[in-house]
């Protein structure tokens, strides 16, 4: 009967490791070239002490795909700031973004003047894919080194696996990202979270609430919302 019960023991042990790993997800995007992924942008912002709300339709298309990586050019049109009663309409931008395939960023051409910091925006609202497959509780990170040139100040971002949800079409995994710069005179953070499609990989929706973040002579506070439009 002990023989039995140790052999019990070692078939739960056995099933257990076997439903953890049938949990675990590879969580990457390797898109095509060509593709499109279409967002809604929203939110609420605190900008030199006045407050306001902005709305703006980005669209993302793949102009380069391979082992190495991808290019994604995106476009933010038909942006809409309102403050104190007052509408003002954005103009149109285009930014082009070189990344590895795990997600880092390789390089940006933008429109942006370097006085309004696209690389440090860009590296807070970046999202970086695990190196190994990942479940509900995991966790991992990633870093910006501080380059001058660049314009980018230390940070890391930490990543967590918070549950998997269903969005419309998609089966997402939730992710939290919490995004904080340690150096520099005024350092940004970010909170919030991100909905990545378990299938491909590509993001569906991304909560995020600012702090202090570079917007050319002044500093943004607010919380944004993108999500897809399929």
């Amino acid at each position: 009967m002990k023989n039995l019960r140790v052999v019990g023991l070692c078939a739960l042990v056995v099933l257990g490791a076997f439903a953890a790993a049938q949990d675990a997800m590879t969580l990457k995007f390797a898109p095509k070239m060509g593709d499109t992924f279409k967002y809604k942008l929203s939110g609420n912002l605190d900008f030199q002490g006045q407050s306001g709300t902005i709305t703006s339709n980005i669209n993302d298309k793949i102009t380069k795909s391979d082992d190495s990586g991808y290019t994604i050019s995106s476009t933010q049109s038909g942006t809409v700031i309102e403050f104190n009663g007052q509408t003002i309409p954005g103009p149109d931008a285009t930014e082009t973004t070189v990344f590895k395939s795990t997600g880092e960023i390789v390089d940006i051409q933008s429109e942006q003047s370097a006085a309004q910091n696209p690389w440090r925006a860009a590296e807070l609202n970046n999202f970086v894919y695990p190196d190994k497959p990942v479940k509900v509780g995991d966790t991992w990170t990633s870093s910006v080194t501080a380059d001058e040139k660049k314009g980018t100040v230390a940070a890391t971002t930490n990543y967590k696996v918070d549950s998997l949800e269903k969005i419309g079409t998609h089966d997402t995994a939730k992710i939290k990202v919490t995004f904080k710069e340690s150096g520099g005179s005024d350092p940004a953070s970010a909170d919030g979270f991100v909905w990545i499609d378990v299938k491909d990989g590509s993001m569906v929706k991304g909560v995020s609430t600012w702090a202090n973040v570079p917007m050319g002579p002044a500093a943004i506070n607010g919380t944004f919302t993108v999500e897809r439009v399929d």
